[in-house]
């Protein structure tokens, strides 16, 4: 769905932010 899109979206920022 749209907001499953949207969750995944803002978890790989949170991990991008997390690694560098």
């Amino acid at each position: 769905s749209v907001s499953d899109g949207k969750l995944l979206d803002g978890g790989v920022k949170l991990l991008k932010k997390v690694r560098s």
